[in-house]
């Protein structure tokens, strides 16, 4: 582990990896590389936006759709893409808001 006082980036953990603010590996290099060889570009509020909707997909076949719906094609490719960035996410739940009762 890194002292305190290093001057180092909060982000930069043991052995060099780099994490983003919710503690996990950071992605955005892995899946720019990937959107590169899906679509032959890739752009930094597109990788945020996969990062995001990766955690909020319940399933990677629910991600799958969403990226269908995006217009990137949907083929191997996709489908294995999909299926990694879903497993590489620490994954938000959408909780309902508690009934409330009208006396």
């Amino acid at each position: 582990l890194l002292p305190l006082s290093t001057g180092r980036s909060h982000s930069t953990l043991r052995r060099g990896v780099r994490r983003d603010r919710m503690g996990e590996p950071s992605l955005l290099p892995w899946v720019t590389d990937q959107l590169h060889k899906l679509l032959g570009f890739a752009e930094k509020n597109t990788v945020q936006y996969l990062v995001a909707l990766a955690k909020k997909a319940p399933s990677d076949r629910h991600l799958l759709r969403e990226l269908s719906k995006v217009d990137i094609p949907v083929d191997a490719s996709t489908q294995r893409f999909a299926t990694e960035l879903w497993s590489r996410v620490t994954h938000t739940t959408v909780r309902a808001a508690p009934a409330v009762q009208i006396s």
